[in-house]
């Protein structure tokens, strides 16, 4: 069974997004600052149950320290996430009815998409999740945002008033501030327990995270070129979705390859998402400008 200053340093520590090296050199640091209170208190006389309670007090409120420390480790991003979160949701709702005036029709399935990406974000920046792995889910979320969004950019251009011009400005600069913001917390907020390490890890992340935004937008523009000729898609063009099938693959094993210091092989499967790309491009290109165009 836990004691009473073990489970107000948990408390503390898990509103922390910060490595499990981090967090557990931040426990270790509050537990000793609060056994040494604690004795002090002992001293001049207190029981060791007053004592302990008299500690945490001195401390602080868990909950307020915890939230403290968190802004203090990574700056602005409660901010960054309250902002993105209410910008999306108040913009879901607002291309919704536009499109629903405009056209007399709405999609509602991309309504509930932004919405439900919008939610999640702003329950991570209110802190609601606070004994999960935040750091990935956050990602992850974001990740499923950037999708919602691309798709949302193509949604607003489409209706057929003035104020599409606008709603695709917004569109787009959520989907920025969102890519934004998947570079922040994957590269710049989190620390590795070597340089080395931390400089190649980076590095994979960001080459990974540039090819997999490529590679999606790429695959949603076929995407978006086949349902204009047809109302779904014919399972022998299922195809274009190998690009994202592949680059989530090879991002996943590179990670395998760099954890056991196979740098080389990590880097190089690297490269792989970025020759689909330029194969993805060619193709594009050749049927868009036929060779005898090309060169004539």
């Amino acid at each position: 069974m836990k004691s009473p200053f073990e489970k107000f340093v948990l408390k503390i520590v898990s509103q922390i997004d910060g490595t499990d090296e981090e967090k557990a050199d931040i426990y270790e640091e509050i537990l000793i600052h609060l056994e040494l209170t604690c004795n002090k208190f002992i001293e001049e006389g207190f029981t060791k149950t007053e004592a302990e309670q008299l500690a945490m007090e001195s401390f602080g409120d868990s909950t307020t320290i915890g939230n403290e420390m968190q802004e203090s480790m990574f700056p602005l991003r409660k901010l960054f996430l309250l902002l993105l979160s209410v910008l999306s949701i108040f913009y879901s709702i607002f291309v919704y009815l536009a499109q629903l005036i405009s056209e007399g029709d709405a999609e509602i399935t991309w309504l509930v998409s932004s919405i439900t990406t919008s939610s999640v974000l702003l329950l991570f920046a209110l802190q609601v999740f606070p004994s999960i792995d935040r750091k990935r889910w956050i990602n992850t979320t974001l990740i499923c945002h950037v999708f919602v969004y691309l798709l949302g950019v193509l949604l607003a251009d489409s209706i057929s008033h003035t104020i599409s011009i606008f709603l695709s400005f917004i569109a787009i600069s959520i989907l920025l501030f969102t890519i934004f913001l998947i570079y922040r917390t994957t590269i710049i907020d989190y620390h590795y327990h070597s340089s080395t390490f931390a400089k190649h890890v980076k590095w994979l992340h960001f080459l990974n995270i540039s090819a997999g935004i490529a590679v999606t937008a790429l695959t949603l523009f076929f995407l978006w070129a086949i349902l204009l000729f047809a109302e779904s898609i014919p399972p022998s063009l299922l195809w274009i979705f190998i690009p994202i099938t592949v680059w989530l693959l090879a991002y996943f094993i590179q990670f395998r390859f760099i954890k056991k210091n196979k740098n080389k092989a990590a880097f190089g499967l690297a490269i792989i998402p970025f020759l689909i790309l330029i194969i993805a491009l060619l193709f594009l290109i050749w049927s868009v400008f036929p060779i005898g165009v090309l060169f004539s």
